[in-house]
């Protein structure tokens, strides 16, 4: 049976999951969506690693799992010049073994997006999710 975990908009589902498998959509910094945001107003980039970043850990708890049971993360960047500052957030989450991992630059439907994540994981062992 195929569960899913609510996303940041209600058209997208937060995360899918199987079995043990959790499959999550991408995610920005929640930040980003509130009214009125423009480019002027953006968040740098440190804050919307650490926002998408965060986005991701809620995701991955409410669908049973948490940022160390990652197998592959995926990062999208705006700008080449922000990859030192995404391997940086990387090392810092997964300071031991960490996923796989992907990096792509690409452009965003929405300007003020400077970087997505979304991940692979498998859910914490049952006597983990019951504490």
């Amino acid at each position: 049976m195929i569960t899913r975990v609510p996303g940041q908009l209600p058209s997208i589902s937060g995360a899918a999951c199987h079995g043990d498998l959790v499959v999550t959509s991408g995610v920005i910094c929640p930040d980003l969506l509130l009214p009125g945001m423009t480019p002027a107003t953006t968040p740098d980039i440190r804050r919307q690693l650490d926002g998408a970043l965060q986005a991701l850990r809620d995701v991955l708890r409410e669908a049973g799992s948490d940022l160390q049971y990652a197998l592959r993360v995926e990062a999208y960047l705006a700008r080449p010049a922000d990859f030192p500052l995404w391997d940086s957030a990387f090392a810092a989450a997964w300071p031991a073994h960490p996923p796989a991992r992907t990096t792509l630059v690409t452009g965003f439907a929405l300007p003020v997006v400077l970087v997505e994540l979304q991940a692979i994981a498998v859910r914490a062992p049952a006597e983990v999710r019951t504490q």
